[in-house]
């Protein structure tokens, strides 16, 4: 490719399960850079845009998004809890300056280049609100750091941060286990089929313009797009490595695990 900046590991989306995927296709509608109805810059029509707008609009409704279930109600409220606990503990760590004893400062600082990874969180999207929970609490369960959330007293947070992203799994679980029982999910998987389609048609047209059309709006779309998935891949390994752990753990205690059947992309 020389030296032409370019859309990278598009082949990604495809390992994606569906949730991220549409997370990544919203993402993508926020970036294209529209001129009216269409976006020139980087040679997408309108109706390629109205396409994916509408592809994502019915995926949104199928995957239960939009439900107001009983299950949804109580996933709102679990999610609200889990993220001010969240930012409760991000907040006492990257503020040491304002803690009164000295320990507390020394612990915080200890435990900083852990949480400073996390600053932003209330503006993350729900599905990487929900990644960045783990990863924090697999760092305070570290036991080489149990010293300092016991100084910084977020040690009795632990627990019920577990217990909160425990419940939102059951319950997101149950929801889709709901709507898998009346819905056809073929329907899901085609529309799926069908913004993969869309998205890899804008790609190569972005490609092109960088090229051959070369813009400040191409530019900023291709980094945007880039972005989108150097975080994806990030969330991906997270996941990954959390279900390593989990399959360990469980034969360290003589526990048979379960073996995970990722949905069809």
């Amino acid at each position: 490719m020389g030296s032409y900046k370019q859309i990278q590991d598009f082949g990604l989306f495809g390992r994606l399960n569906l949730a991220e995927k549409l997370d990544v296709i919203g993402l993508y509608l926020n970036l294209i850079p529209r001129e009216g109805d269409s976006a020139p810059a980087i040679r997408t029509s309108k109706e390629q845009i109205d396409a994916l707008q509408d592809v994502f609009n019915q995926m949104q409704s199928l995957m239960g998004f939009t439900r107001g279930a009983a299950e949804t109600t109580r996933l709102y409220e679990v999610e609200a809890e889990r993220n001010k606990l969240v930012q409760n503990v991000i907040q006492r760590v990257l503020t040491p300056k304002k803690l009164p004893l000295e320990e507390e400062r020394v612990a915080a600082k200890k435990l900083y280049n852990e949480v400073i990874g996390l600053k932003g969180f209330y503006r993350r999207t729900q599905l990487k609100k929900k990644e960045a929970a783990k990863v924090l609490l697999d760092d305070l369960e570290n036991p080489k750091y149990v010293e300092y959330t016991r100084t910084l007293g977020i040690d009795k947070y632990v627990p019920k941060l577990k217990l909160l992203i425990e419940e939102y799994d059951r319950l997101n679980k149950l929801r889709q286990h709901k709507y898998s029982q009346d819905s056809e999910l073929p329907t899901v998987y085609s529309l799926m089929l069908r913004a993969t389609e869309l998205l890899q048609d804008i790609n190569v047209q972005a490609n092109a313009s960088v090229v051959f059309q070369p813009s400040e709006a191409v530019f900023k779309f291709v980094d945007g797009v880039n972005f989108i998935f150097d975080d994806a891949r990030t969330n991906f390994k997270q996941r990954k490595k959390r279900r390593k752990k989990t399959k360990a753990e469980g034969a360290g205690s003589g526990k048979k695990v379960a073996k995970k059947i990722s949905p069809k992309a």
